[in-house]
């Protein structure tokens, strides 16, 4: 018996795309498959689906920009695939329409995805070159090109003329919202104190703009904004959650699953949506997080379409599910952040004891009294050494006077 594994593939299909790999398909019928493919992964880039976690987080976004003066900070947070980033791009097409002026000189809004450095901390001249480039400066004699890259903006300005050209350049175009997504790169390579500071630099940034800044990401970046009193007063959160596996959640979850397989047709999915078992499954293996689920089913019609058909079975859906290890890392983070913004009576009570025991003012302690004495480490604590009056008779003489008996060293 031989002990080798005979893999049966044809040879003229082992360097052919999954695409081409199907079930016997005519050209005609893989051809509209290929088609109808193209059509759906459009289609689900395009769109939107405004659940209702999705307009509550939109809501209250917007109503912080309303309610606030300018310099103040909205940031919205939540788990990673939950949408904060589709979300960003939409709330800069309302408010483009929204804050329109009609003059073609004025860009009331701009969205800009914050780039991590990959050399260190925070890049700030990059980051200005960026927004400078968006509202279409007129080049200075201190804002040149690069003389090797004419796209390359500001780069051989120093960071205080950059500075200086963002925050002109902001109200000569009339800017009042800026969104910045992914902004907890902001502060990465950062300790708390450098982490402070450069939340401090976003604070100038809209006070001395006059704009209202809108961040977004992950629930680390709650931990940031509570570095300080100055920001916790200027700082708005909205709260992007995930639908968790309560009978509210798991009903809205589940319109929104119907809506998204409904944007797939031709496919169809081999589950029942009217079983809460069914849905449970959806809900859990996506963390109940849109961001997570949408990728998911279009793994799964890509994997069909592979295979030469327009039905997704319950196997497919198996194997192109996240694995149980990188959802479980998502949990863990996702629970932390959720922990974070928790508040309980026990809390408000707390506060208020401090307010009518104390005026706010914190538990002041006293330092402990220094003891007498303290000496460097190293440093042999005082003696007396025996002179020659000392000795007495019979007594053995030290090898040298002023150093203690034994003491040869």
């Amino acid at each position: 018996m031989s002990n080798n594994l005979s893999l049966e593939v044809p040879a003229d299909t082992i360097f052919q795309s999954p695409s081409d790999i199907g079930l016997q398909l005519s050209p005609e019928q893989r051809t509209k498959l290929d088609d109808d493919l193209k059509i759906i992964e459009e289609r689900q880039h395009l769109s939107v689906f405004g659940h209702p976690y999705w307009r509550d987080a939109a809501t209250q976004a917007l109503g912080s920009i309303a309610h606030k003066d300018a310099g103040c900070m909205s940031v919205i947070v939540g788990p990673t695939g939950v949408g904060k980033s589709t979300l960003m791009r939409e709330l800069e097409k309302h408010l483009k329409a929204k804050l329109a002026t009609g003059s073609t000189s004025d860009i009331p809004v701009i969205f800009e995805e914050i780039v991590p450095n990959a050399y260190g901390p925070f890049n700030w001249k990059d980051f200005y070159a960026r927004i400078l480039s968006k509202l279409n400066l007129p080049l200075t004699a201190d804002l040149k090109k690069h003389p090797t890259d004419p796209s390359i903006v500001g780069r051989l300005a120093t960071l205080h003329v950059l500075r200086r050209a963002f925050e002109e350049s902001t109200k000569a175009r009339n800017t009042k919202v800026i969104l910045l997504d992914e902004a907890q790169h902001v502060a990465l390579g950062r300790m708390a104190k450098g982490m402070l500071e450069q939340l401090e630099v976003l604070k100038s940034m809209a006070n001395m703009c006059g704009v209202h800044l809108i961040l977004s990401g992950p629930y680390t970046l709650l931990s940031s904004m509570r570095l300080s009193g100055q920001l916790a007063r200027r700082i708005t959160t909205v709260h992007f959650p995930r639908y968790k596996m309560s009978a509210e959640g798991l009903g809205a979850f589940r319109d929104v699953l119907c809506g998204i397989i409904a944007e797939m047709q031709p496919w169809t999915f081999d589950v029942d949506l009217e079983s809460i078992t069914e849905v449970e499954y959806f809900c859990k293996r996506a963390l109940g997080c849109i961001g997570i689920l949408r990728p998911w089913l279009l793994r799964a019609v890509r994997k069909s379409a592979g295979a030469g058909t327009w039905h997704v079975t319950k196997e497919c859906l198996d194997q192109t599910a996240l694995g149980s290890i990188n959802l479980r890392i998502i949990l863990d983070e996702i629970e932390e952040g959720e922990n974070l913004l928790v508040e309980t009576p026990k809390d408000w009570s707390a506060l208020e004891k401090r307010l009518e025991d104390n005026t706010g003012q914190p538990e002041v302690k006293v330092p402990a009294e220094k003891k007498k004495g303290n000496r460097f480490p190293g440093e042999a604590a005082p003696r007396r050494y025996p002179t020659e009056s000392d000795i007495s008779i019979g007594d053995s003489l030290p090898t040298e006077v002023g150093k203690p008996a034994g003491d040869a060293n």
